[in-house]
């Protein structure tokens, strides 16, 4: 927490600038999601524009001390750093987009605060390590992707599907209930499966869409 009502009044004026240019950042990006959710598509220039938005957020919070603020862009950053450097490739667009606009009404609501009180008491641990964990798990979807890929160029395709959906008897059915409000639940699921699978001679899961549904693990 920063508390202006204590900062020297040169730092005063330096947290108005911040809060003024970080502002006119929030709409820049607002109009940047608009357009993106308008045409259904992230271009190559809508990446490097929101990169370099965060960025600037981001060393900007750092310097006034807002470490929340600082941390949240970060994490937003990289998400988008890890899209324009192709480590990851976005299954669900509705998903990012959320976190996007998420990250913005958290980021508005600090500076609110800020004007308002002197003072904020946001904490986004939780958020944060939901993006970090949705970044981690597209990069093991398309680390499994390249593996599958390899796998198929030396295997003959049907013995691969027969392989793979050989059933035994002694197989084990798991149930996963998630904690309610736990978040990104399709992703913890994903990554879940991901970890069992040095586990096991088989495996497979329900529903099939779990990587890329952000709906998909409402399944009773």
């Amino acid at each position: 927490m920063i508390n202006v009502n204590y900062i020297e009044p040169s730092m005063r004026q330096m947290l108005d600038m911040f809060i003024f240019e970080t502002s006119l950042l929030l709409e820049q990006l607002d109009e940047i999601m608009i357009q993106i959710e308008k045409e259904k598509v992230f271009t190559h220039n809508n990446i490097n524009e929101t990169f370099r938005i965060m960025h600037t957020i981001k060393g900007s919070a750092s310097m006034m001390g807002l470490d929340n603020i600082s941390a949240l862009a970060h994490s937003v950053e990289d998400l988008f750093y890890a899209i324009r450097e192709g480590k990851i490739e976005v299954l669900d667009n509705d998903l990012l987009f959320d976190l996007v606009f998420q990250s913005l009404d958290f980021i508005r609501r600090d500076i609110d605060e800020l004007q308002s009180r002197g003072c904020i008491s946001s904490d986004y641990s939780n958020f944060i390590e939901g993006i970090e964990e949705y970044v981690s798990t597209l990069e093991l979807s398309s680390s499994m992707k390249s593996k599958d890929n390899a796998n198929l160029e030396s295997k003959d395709e049907k013995e691969v599907i027969d392989s793979n959906f050989e059933y035994k008897e002694d197989s084990d059915v798991v149930k996963i209930i998630f904690e309610q409000g736990c978040m990104m639940e399709n992703v913890r699921a994903f990554m879940l499966v991901f970890e069992l699978r040095d586990y096991c001679e088989f495996i497979d899961f329900y529903p099939k869409d779990v990587e890329t549904n952000a709906e998909s693990y409402r399944v009773y």
